[in-house]
């Protein structure tokens, strides 16, 4: 099957936003900006810090414990301050 001009166009666009996206998490890996703590996590996303972990052990946001430290990416929290998840209990019928 061969694609149309515009259907490359469009896969180009997302391949650059996505490339965009990429060199931005390596801008901040590179600046020291990668990895931020529970307490900035918590200030950022206006929740506790033991909610922060919460996220983390559920794999909601992207946190690595060093020693007795959790550290926590930032890319993964402004995510998810970006898009918070609606408040209250899921309903399902």
């Amino acid at each position: 099957m061969k694609a149309t001009n515009k259907e490359l166009l469009a896969r180009i666009e997302e391949l650059e936003a996505e490339l965009a996206k990429a060199n931005q998490k390596i801008e901040q890996y590179e600046s020291g900006n990668y990895w931020i703590s529970v307490a900035e996590a918590a200030e950022i996303l206006g929740v506790h810090r033991n909610r922060v972990l919460q996220l983390v052990s559920s794999d909601l946001i992207d946190g690595k414990k060093i020693g007795n430290t959790w550290i926590i990416c930032r890319a993964s929290v402004e995510s998810r301050a970006a898009n918070p998840p609606s408040a209250g209990r899921r309903w399902e019928k």
